[in-house]
């Protein structure tokens, strides 16, 4: 992150700039190539989503309305509010699991705002918002808030929604139909003897 600097202790800033392209960014590499089997990459989100509905419930419900609360905003906010005291008043432990947990849930809502899957638009937006050279000085300044607050667009914003976006039908069938697809093909190659 260039010229930024950080006071938080845990760096949570950045901690969001990467849990927050982990799942995005693994979808577009997973692309590339002749990758098999061809079903992969969708166990792979699928692994994810499942972790992050596992993180999801652990600060919902097993940490207690603060925790949650102090996730919300470290994650509506591009990783500007730090959820950093709210945890240490848990103790060491108890904070190091949380981080964990924070960190499997934003890179799972991050998968379920903009495109589904995600483009490569999408990708880059989010590329362009967490390395932006414009971005120095005190990572939680007003100005480097106004700048992510710029760089972002609103279709890949978190929010409260994004949350419940993990269990959401899907609101056009056609990936559901690719999916179904690719693993039927699956089946085909493994039938084959192709693996």
């Amino acid at each position: 992150h260039g010229q930024m600097l950080d006071a938080d202790p845990r760096s949570y800033a950045m901690e969001h700039d990467a849990s927050r392209l982990n799942y995005v960014l693994m979808w577009h590499v997973l692309q590339r190539g002749d990758r098999r089997p061809v079903w992969a990459k969708w166990v792979f989100m699928l692994e994810g989503i499942n972790r992050a509905l596992w993180a999801q419930h652990t600060l919902s419900k097993g940490s207690g309305p603060s925790v949650y609360e102090a996730y919300r905003r470290w994650a509506d906010s591009f990783g500007l509010e730090s959820p950093e005291a709210t945890f240490a008043a848990n103790g060491d432990a108890a904070a190091l699991a949380l981080e964990g947990a924070v960190k499997i849930l934003v890179s799972g809502e991050a998968l379920t705002v903009g495109d589904v899957p995600p483009t490569r638009d999408h990708l880059r937006a989010l590329l362009r918002t967490a390395f932006d050279l414009e971005r120095t000085g005190d990572v939680y300044s007003k100005e480097n808030r106004q700048r992510t607050d710029a760089l972002l667009p609103p279709e890949l914003r978190l929010h409260e929604r994004a949350g419940g976006g993990l269990l959401a039908p899907p609101q056009d069938g056609s990936l559901s139909k690719e999916l179904a697809a690719v693993l039927k093909a699956g089946e085909v190659e493994e039938e084959a003897g192709s693996f």
